[in-house]
């Protein structure tokens, strides 16, 4: 939804989901048993980055651009009470197992909308940015966003495909998601996303 909404760039955007993640948030924190996040890494990430939250949230009080400092503060919330989130329902081995596929799904529906834009113009109208240029940037509107974004999901159809405890149907289907994937990774034209899909 986020990424057909200029990747949830926009107030209402943030504000939506960042409301949305706090409602779900609370529910699993009443739901789930306690302790919500085992010591160790994930709680130390977490914490970080509500730290980081924060400090964002504090700059308003001294920034010059004050907008774009409330702007990056709903973000920076947004991401603390996402990642919380996960954090607390990773816990659970039946979501870890589903999360590498509902991510990728996600992702390669993306990806053809990006891609059929490009490939199939008549079809799927998608507005072309002048500041992109040849690059591919929509649905997100930004094409290194994009590149991080489906070059993600290349390396997720990779783990997916290569689980064998999948049937082997279901990992060459995975197999094949990789490809739009990396076509759009490709064609965003970002660099760094090369470089960190190639590492990944």
């Amino acid at each position: 939804m986020l990424a057909f909404d200029a990747g949830g760039s926009g107030v209402p955007a943030q504000a939506a989901s960042g409301v949305v993640a706090l409602v779900l948030l609370a529910v699993v924190a009443v739901l789930a048993p306690w302790p919500l996040v085992e010591r160790g890494w994930p709680l130390l990430a977490a914490g970080a980055l509500a730290g980081l939250a924060g400090w964002v949230a504090l700059s308003t009080t001294w920034s010059g651009a004050v907008g774009d400092a409330v702007n990056d503060a709903d973000r920076v919330a947004f991401y603390a009470a996402a990642v919380a989130l996960a954090v607390v329902v990773m816990r659970s081995p039946e979501v870890r197992a589903c999360a590498p596929d509902a991510l990728l799904w996600g992702i390669v529906v993306v990806a053809l909308y990006a891609l059929a834009g490009r490939l199939l113009p008549d079809l799927v109208d998608v507005k072309r940015s002048s500041f992109a240029g040849d690059r591919l940037d929509q649905p997100l509107t930004y094409w290194n966003a994009m590149g991080i974004f489906t070059g993600f999901g290349a390396l997720l159809a990779s783990a997916v495909a290569a689980n064998e405890r999948r049937p082997p149907a279901y990992r060459a289907i995975a197999c094949g998601a990789a490809v739009p994937c990396a076509l759009a990774c490709y064609l965003t034209f970002s660099r760094a996303s090369w470089a960190a899909v190639g590492a990944g």
